[in-house]
């Protein structure tokens, strides 16, 4: 597939231009104004919305958010919900924890 992103993009004539390509290449288009949209839309287009909510060790709900998101979190033992899927994580102070989602394993469980 081929995303193709209008930047500050707002000649009629280039966004069409721009979302004929995203078609013929399977893709979406992506109008964004910040690095910000950028972001959120180029993650929604290539992995899917999915929303996430992450547990504490007591099972309590400690924070919800969209795949892509950037959160903090105190040291200890969580588990992260999307969708059907259930991963437990650590987190340390200091390092930085990425949690990888294969959405066609998540497609698959659904």
């Amino acid at each position: 597939k081929v995303h193709v992103v209008g930047f500050n993009t707002e000649d009629d004539d280039v966004v069409a231009r721009l979302k004929r390509m995203a078609e013929s290449g399977g893709g979406a288009y992506i109008p964004a104004t910040s690095a910000k949209d950028v972001q959120e839309r180029v993650t929604a287009a290539t992995v899917g919305e999915q929303d996430y909510t992450v547990l504490n060790a007591k099972n309590e709900v400690v924070l919800r958010g969209r795949l892509g998101d950037g959160k903090e979190l105190p040291d200890g033992r969580y588990t992260v919900i999307c969708g059907t899927a259930h991963q437990e994580i650590w987190i340390t102070a200091g390092l930085a924890t990425r949690i990888i989602v294969d959405q066609k394993k998540l497609a698959e469980m659904k």
